[in-house]
């Protein structure tokens, strides 16, 4: 069911960050109207996390809304790098590791800023879409 999907990604989504020592890492939790016992089994798993997060409910619902919210929220943002989240990505232990070490490497060899895309959607292996982006595996 969607609040146990939720639950298990949120928790890998923590246990990765815990695990990557590289520098600081905040969390901040767009929330969409979930139940209030999906939002207080969600604070409990990010109170274990050794790295603070903060909790914003949305006004309105959607993904139109929620969409605009965290590109709005990343503009904004201060931060070096920024990374979007959905409900449903599953994280290795070492992906934080893993996508800022890619960042890093391609764009020192390539010169130009990059964005990592760790969303694996079999659309983009189309023809029509690999001239347009480059997909490659990370050093793990």
């Amino acid at each position: 069911d969607k609040t146990t999907l939720i639950r298990k990604c949120v928790t890998s989504l923590v246990n990765t960050a815990d695990n990557y020592e590289g520098g600081n890492i905040k969390f901040i939790w767009l929330d969409d109207h979930s139940s209030q016992i999906t939002i207080d089994y969600l604070h409990d798993i990010f109170k274990k996390s050794k790295h603070p997060y903060e909790f914003v409910p949305l006004e309105e619902s959607g993904f139109n809304y929620s969409g605009y919210m965290q590109f709005e929220m990343g503009r904004k943002s201060t931060a070096d790098l920024v990374y979007f989240v959905e409900d449903d990505y599953l994280h290795y232990p070492t992906t934080i590791d893993e996508m800022v070490d890619s960042y890093v490497t391609f764009k020192k060899n390539l010169g130009v800023e990059v964005g990592i895309h760790p969303f694996d959607d079999p659309d983009n292996y189309k023809t029509e879409y690999i001239d347009e982006c480059r997909i490659v595996l990370g050093k793990n």
